[in-house]
């Protein structure tokens, strides 16, 4: 087939898919995952990823959940961090089943989110969503269970469109990303990879083809503990952070291109 004639078939099923979209499935879906507490750390967080497992299972994919070994990821010199105690931490993975041999496309998300913070500031409880207007207020709204309905919306437009894949279609979704990557970090252990990744964090629209990632450490300072009348006698750790402090402000990641003016 000519280069031209499958830019026609792919426009096609581009069409084909952006049609069968379904815009009230989609607020639906929202509203539902926002209602989930889904705080880090917390068993909300795993009801969630059972409650998706079995969303991406209707949608025909093959899906893992598993329970992820908490121990031996910690164990791993890899490990990126973690702040939050967990007593169980779950991974999930749905992939098309009616794909080619091309390549495989990752979509991922997390499903945690942040704490709700000060109630008074919210008009209402943070997790029973409100619509105003065109606008949907809850915690985690943006970020991210909008992204995650993204995920779920483009897999149902697929099947409802009967678009025949040349590779796979991949949704990782993953815990622990409000403190570490805990759920990335595990996913990759577990052998799931693709060629490429669309991450669905708020960018207010704008596409970013990379970032910089993150890393979980702790810093332990000793002092010296001393009695306010021989105060002399003691060591500050907080005096004792301070060149630590100024050494991390300087510090620049190999390959990190310097400012110029």
């Amino acid at each position: 087939m000519t280069t031209a004639g499958l830019s026609v078939e792919s426009s096609a099923q581009e069409a084909a898919a952006l049609a069968a979209i379904d815009e009230a499935a989609i607020a639906r879906s929202l509203l539902e995952l926002i209602a989930i507490p889904s705080v880090t750390g917390s068993p909300a967080e795993s009801e969630i990823q059972h409650h998706l497992a079995g969303r991406l299972d209707r949608l025909g994919l093959d899906v893992d959940l598993w329970s992820m070994d908490l121990s031996a990821l910690l164990a791993h010199p890899d490990f990126p961090g973690s702040e939050a105690p967990r007593d169980e931490a779950w991974g999930l993975v749905g992939v098309t089943e009616n794909g080619g041999d091309g390549p495989t496309l990752i979509l991922q998300g997390h499903v945690d989110v942040v704490p709700p913070g000060d109630l008074e500031r919210w008009d209402g409880d943070p997790y029973v969503p409100r619509v105003v207007g065109d606008t949907v207020h809850g915690r985690g709204a943006c970020d991210m269970k909008a992204g995650l309905v993204a995920h779920l919306a483009a897999l149902a437009a697929i099947r409802a469109s009967g678009v025949r894949l040349r590779g796979r279609v991949a949704v990782h979704f993953v815990v622990g990303e409000e403190d570490g990557g805990l759920g990335a970090f595990g996913t990759l252990q577990r052998g799931h990879t693709g060629d490429a990744c669309v991450i669905t964090e708020p960018t207010s629209g704008t596409l970013i083809t990379a970032n910089a990632g993150a890393l979980t450490f702790r810093i332990a300072v000793p002092g010296l503990a001393a009695h306010a009348s021989s105060r002399e006698q003691g060591v500050s750790a907080i005096d004792a952070y301070m060149p630590i402090q100024r050494a991390l402000a300087d510090w620049k990641p190999s390959g990190t291109p310097t400012p110029t003016r």
